[in-house]
Parts: C-alpha cells; structure tokens; sequence
C-alpha cells in the first residue's frame, strides 16, 4: 500500500516570494502477514528517519544556492520495525535553527484507491511531528519517504545543517551542491512590483507590500501610493496600526533584513520624506502620498508600502484575495491564494470561486462595456450578496471564497448607459441551471478548491451606425468648396449603400440606405438621429447640410530683414531695415515696427486681407502666426553692439646702470569686451621705437563712433593703433682720476652716473 498527503506552506516572513505548490507525502507500507494489535499497547516516539536520507534543495528552480529567506525542500525516508506499529506512535525530525517549518498539517493517505488513512503529521517551526493511526498495526514493511517545505531563516558560514532525531541523535547535512555557507541574496529590486501572502501569526489576515526602487521615482520628489484592496463577496476591514511606510537602504543586508533599526527608516507626516494617509473605508481604498520635499527621491533607497487587512473568520483553504495598486500612473496587481494544508478527504471547510465571462452575439458591443450580474447565496441562516461587473471583452469576473456546497444564484441587469436590447441572457457551464428562477437568471453549485465559470451569452439584432457628414472645404485658389465628406460606420450584419448627393444652391443633401444581412433584422429601438425606416426592413438616413461661401485665399511674404551696422560717429546702432513688405492688391502690410529691450531687436509687421481675400492661417509662412485675431510676423534677433578699441602700453626700455644701451621695448594690449587684438608690431630705429597693433571685432560686435587717439578705423570689424616713442639714450659713466704718485696718496670720489633723459611718445593718426 503507498499512501501519500499534500502540504502547503504558509508564508512566514513578508519578504519571500514563494510560488502555489502542492506538496506530496509518500509512503510505501508493505503487507506480508496480519498481526493482532495488543489493545493495551502503549504508545511511543519510535527511530524512524533514516539519518543518511535526509537532502536539502531549493522548491524551486531560480537558483541551486540558497540565501536567506530561501523556500527550501526536505526530503527523508522512515521506516519501523515489522510488526511494531502502534496507534498514537510518533517519529520526529527536529529542523536546524537556520530553517524554519511552515506551520501546518496534513493527513497520511493511501494511494492507489486505498481509502484508508495512516496517521497525521504537524510541522511546527522547529520540529516535524508524524503520529501514526491504528492502521499501521500488525503489518510489516512500514516505511516510506516525506518532505516538507520549510524556509532559511537564519545566516550560517557551515557547510552543513543539523537536524536532530530520536535520543538526541544528530544527522550533519550538506547544503545542496556543495554550497559554503548561507548569506544574503544578492539580488536587488530593480522594478516596482507587490506581492501578498497569509501571515504564520493571524490566520485571519492577508499581507500586502508594494515595493518602489528609489531609481524608478529618482526623476521626482513625489509620489502617490493607491491600494484597494476590496474583493467581490468577501468583507475585509483595515488591521490596526496598518498601513507601514518607510524605505531602507538600497543594500543586500538592508533587503534582507527589512525590520532591522538599522535598516528600517519610518515614514509618517514629521519625516523627511513626509506621509499624507487618507482611508476610503467604503471603497476600500488607501491612499498614501510621499512627499520629498522638493528634492528628488533618492535612488539608493527602497521604498515599501505594507498593508494587512482581515477577514471575518479564518481563511480556508483554496481561498484567494487579488490586490490592485498603483505608484502614480504604474498599475501593479497581485493574488495571494490560501492553498490546502493537508491532502485527506477534507478536513476542515474549503471555498470555491465562480468566475463569470459575457460574450454578446449578433452586435458590435464596446469590450469596455459593463454588465451588472447580481450574485446571493444563504451561509449559516444568512443572505450574502453582491454585484459582479462584467465586461463584454471576455475578461472573467470573480466571486471568490464562496462555500463548499453553496448554491450561487446569478442575475443579469441592463447594463449602465446601455443603449441595445437585450434577448433574455443564456447562462452556460458545468453544473450551471439556467431560467432558474427566472428567465434572466441562474443558479450553480460551488464546489471547494475549484472555479466554477460560467458563460454569459446575449443575443442583440445589430444597431445602426452613426453617420458623419462635414462639409466641403474651400482650397486655396478656389472659388467653390469641395464636395462634402460622409462617414459611414461598419456594422455587422448590416450592408450601407454609397451616399447619395443631390445639391440645389449651397444646399446639399445626403442619403445613405442600409440593408440587413439575410436573417438578420435591424435594432429599431435606438435609431441613430437621421435613420428612418421604409417599411420593408431596410433604413434610410437623410440630412441636409449648406456648403461654404469660398473666398480666395493668400499668403504673406516673409519680410527681408537687413543688417546691423555702426556708425562713424555714435556707438549706438543703426536699426536694421525691413523691406519685401510692401502693400498688394491682396493684402495690407503695416509699417513695421522695430523695438529694442535687453540686447534684442524685435521686428514686428502685420498682415491684413484685402475684400475677397482670405489670408490661409493654417499655412502661414515661417516667422508669421496669428496673435490675438490679427496675422503677425515676428523676427528677434541679437542687438549689434557698437565697440572702442583701448591703446596699448608701451615701454620704450630703460637704461641699466653700467649699460651704453637701453632693453628691448615691451608692449601691453589693452583686454576689451567684444574685440580681439594681434600681437604687436615694434620696430626700433633712429633712435624712435614704433608701435603697430591691429584690433578686430568679434562676431556681434563693430567699430562704431570716433576712434580714440592713435587708432584708425581701417573698416567696420577692423582699426589699427600706430604710435611712437623716443629711445632712451644711455650716458657713458665718467673715468676715475689716476692717484698722483706722491704720499700721501688722496681719496679719490668717483663721478656720479649721469640720469638717463627718456624720449617722449609719438602716436599716429
């Protein structure tokens, strides 16, 4: 006999990211002979976990290595002596502390159509407990292989974990793959996304968490969390002290330890960055603003949004709640489902779910459109009831968590704004009654851990289309307008004849006939404005519309704007000149007008159309737009600045003591605004130094007014500087006069240097 169980993992810390799993407990009991149990036996913890059988892997397979937080798999085999078993024995396998059990239980179940059960075991967070049932007892051969899904909770540097068995004895198992150790994973959130899972610690409460990278708001200083977290046919409330927001270091240490002081960084309406809560409890809604404070949310930081909401009871098996959110304009959305914790023939309540879906035959329907279906059911003497919006792309709409057993009676309503008649609706699926208890109506039986869908189906005679005439338009050039345009829409089901025009003056009319495929009648209930029916089943739409009076229509030119220049004798700039704006016979042109401010010179000139004439606003020329109803060309450019050239400093050298001849002259350009200066030209002869510098105007920028002494002005963007200095003459220091050779000999005073008499400048015109 093989009997095996399921198992399913709470989740026990908010960050883990585990995925729906059935899990499988096998166990291969063999039968070779019938034994007769001794009444008075009495129970005991027996030595069945076969130390050398134990393995650790991941459940599942992003990875073979494991971090912390990791959903891990054991795997053991068990067996116990022939002959031995007894009801309310037990075997255990203690977990290492680095693991910790998902809390939950489930029962032994035989395989291969055995209907028998062989005992129960409970996984706790340290420890696996299997109790065994009185079918085990007088048989050999008892013995199999478990697993149970557990979670790192805990870093270790070993190599190996350490389970601990009966008497205290302990089994060493190597991490999967040779693996050195446990730290923390690496990975980092790179993209917003939510998450949701059941709490080990409330069995009544849901966890939600949006999760928001500092690098995906890092272009902002604000933020606007939205959560609702309402679900169709079940009454969830706000768990006190909830929702918690607050960010952490953008860290593997940070991400894996969330709750750590150091790590978890609060926010509330006195942090920076501030929280603004407000709480729609009739909506369920929860809207968190996170506001910076002018400063761009930085991106080395996460940001984490946790919610708990809680049911009225607690949540059974096969339960699921789906969570929608938004960070500002990203939608994210996430289900968490409460999986069967055992695999026997029900033990405890479970739920179902009913999912409807429309489809809408014979009519061209918006996707967008809404159909209310009203849902009831009675649960323990009370009536539940709810409304469904579906919707005509096909989308299902779920009532979730509705009782094993429940008869779920649906209703359709019109829908909101609609403007089709429906035939009665058809429900449809398995198990599904319809015309019960009306015709608009069903009723379906929901059974535990499945989903029940239903169809919902509306057959609608086609409607006709809207149709648009617009009249003609007059082209440039032309004196009579063009025919006017009609657009039809398609309709299934329905063929539209080419439109038909019949003018008289500037009146035109229209005419457009539609006839219904065979079979097929036309929706005469909500008949588009224009549309009247000719009694044999086809529709004519008929309008009357008056076309344009055309007027020829012109353009403006562009006016030529010159240049820039500056004066001779000002430094102030010449306006520029406008000239091509001289008056048609189409059009008037105003004076333009030139206007200064700020080193700009803005040309403004207006345009106006002549009687018969229309200026073509939709294609005016480049630098023409219209401006308060009238058409304006604008021109801006950068005023010319007027500029002065600033002479050199010249050194013309100087004489060094002891030295018949004076240094080299040295010349100094002045540093101006807007004009650059060559390098100076000296030339020393007769005695005379001369000086020649060149000075150039940069773009923007021109000689303008009277030219400053020893400059001429060669032309606008050139003047050259010449200027002349005498040379200094260096004296010859006088000769000393020779001791007469007689005694005493005399002091003899040196003659003093003779000063050195520089030349005056000369400058040139």
């Amino acid at each position: 006999m093989i009997w095996e169980g399921n198992y399913v993992l709470k989740r026990i810390k908010p960050r883990s990211e585990w995925r729906p799993m059935a899990f499988l407990l096998a166990f291969l009991i063999g039968v070779a002979g019938l034994v007769v149990g001794s009444p008075a036996a009495q129970a005991t913890e027996v030595d069945a976990i076969d130390p050398g059988s134990i393995r650790i892997t991941r459940v599942d397979e992003e990875s073979s290595k494991l971090y912390l937080w990791t959903a891990i798999r054991i795997d053991a085999n068990w067996r116990i002596p022939d002959g031995t078993g007894k009801a309310g024995d037990t075997f255990k396998l203690g977990l290492p502390g680095e693991l910790d059990g998902t809390v939950g239980s489930f029962e032994l179940k035989g395989k291969d159509g055995d209907p028998l059960t062989y005992g129960t075991c409970e996984v706790a967070r340290g420890e696996v407990t299997c109790t065994l049932n009185a079918n085990v007892e007088g048989k050999n051969n008892v013995g199999g292989s478990l697993w149970v899904r557990a979670q790192v909770v805990k870093r270790t540097d070993a190599d190996k974990l350490t389970f601990v068995l009966r008497n205290g004895v302990k089994a060493e198992v190597p991490l999967p793959g040779g693996q050195k150790g446990i730290g923390y994973n690496p990975t980092l959130p790179t993209v917003t996304f939510k998450s949701g899972w059941f709490p080990g610690d409330d069995q009544t409460a849901i966890h939600w968490r949006i999760v928001v990278p500092g690098s995906k708001v890092a272009d902002r200083s604000r933020m606007t969390i939205t959560d609702t977290y309402r679900v169709e046919g079940t009454k969830l409330t706000l768990a006190e002290g909830s929702p918690n927001i607050y960010w952490i270091p953008n860290t593997p240490e940070c991400w894996n330890e969330t709750y750590a002081p150091s790590c978890l960084h609060k926010i509330d309406n006195s942090t920076t960055p501030s929280l603004t809560l407000t709480h729609d409890e009739g909506k369920n809604v929860v809207k968190a603003v996170i506001d910076n404070k002018g400063q761009n949310f930085q991106s080395d930081r996460i940001f984490i949004f946790d919610m708990r909401v809680k049911t009225e009871g607690t949540i059974a098996p096969g339960a699921q709640y789906t969570n929608k959110a938004t960070v500002d304009a990203e939608q994210r959305t996430a289900t968490a489902v409460k999986n069967v914790s055992g695999g026997g023939t029900g033990s405890g309540d479970t739920v179902g779910h009913l999912a409807v879906k429309k489809t809408v035959v014979g009519g061209q329907v918006s996707g967008d459109t809404t159909y209310p279906v009203a849902w009831s059911y009675q649960y323990k003497g009370q009536t539940r009831s709810g409304e469904l919006a579906v919707k005509a792309d096909g989308t299902l709409e779920t009532l979730n968590n509705v009782p094993n057993g429940t008869v779920v009676t649906l209703t359709e309503k019109v829908p909101a704004g609609g403007d089709i008649d429906y035939g009665d609706p058809v429900f449809s699926g398995q198990g599904v009654k319809d015309g019960v208890p009306d015709a608009n109506s069903a009723q379906v039986t929901v059974e535990g851990l499945k989903t029940v869908e239903v169809s919902l189906t509306n057959h609608v005679n086609p409607k006709l289309a809207p149709v648009e005439v617009t009249p003609g338009v007059c082209k440039p050039g032309s004196s009579e307008p063009s025919e006017p345009t009609v657009k039809v829409g398609e309709t299934d089901g329905i063929t539209y004849s080419a439109p038909k025009l019949t003018t008289s003056g500037d009146k035109v009319t229209v005419e457009v006939t539609a006839t219904p495929a065979s079979g097929k009648e036309i929706d005469d209930q909500h008949l588009p404005e224009g549309w009247k029916a000719n009694g044999d089943g086809t529709y004519t739409f008929t309008t009357t519309i008056t076309q344009p009076n055309c007027v020829k229509t012109v353009t403006p030119v562009i006016p030529t704007v010159g240049a820039q220049v500056c004066p001779v004798d000002s430094t102030t700039p010449v306006p520029p000149s406008v000239t091509g704006v001289e008056d048609t016979d189409e059009i008037d042109y105003s004076e333009p007008q030139v206007t200064s401010s700020n080193g700009q010179v803005t040309v403004v000139v207006t345009a106006t159309a002549k009687p018969g004439y229309r200026i073509d606003t939709d294609k005016l020329p480049e630098g023409w737009k219209v401006v308060n109803g009238v058409v304006t060309y604008t021109k801006t450019i950068t005023q010319l600045a007027c500029d002065l050239p600033v002479a050199p400093t010249i050194d013309p050298g100087v004489c060094k003591p002891g030295s018949t001849t004076p240094s080299q002259p040295t010349v100094k350009v002045a540093e101006t605004p807007g004009v650059t200066y060559g390098k100076p030209e000296i030339k020393v002869a007769d005695g005379k130094v001369n000086v020649t510098v060149t000075a150039t105007a940069q773009d923007g920028h021109e000689f303008g007014g009277p030219m400053p002494e020893g400059w001429k002005r060669i032309d606008a963007k050139t003047a050259v500087f010449t200027g002349e200095l005498k040379a200094p003459v260096c004296d010859v220091p006088a000769a000393p006069t020779p001791s007469p050779s007689v005694t005493p000999t005399p002091t003899v005073t040196p003659a003093k240097p003779v000063p050195v008499k520089p030349g005056l400048p000369k400058t040139g015109s």
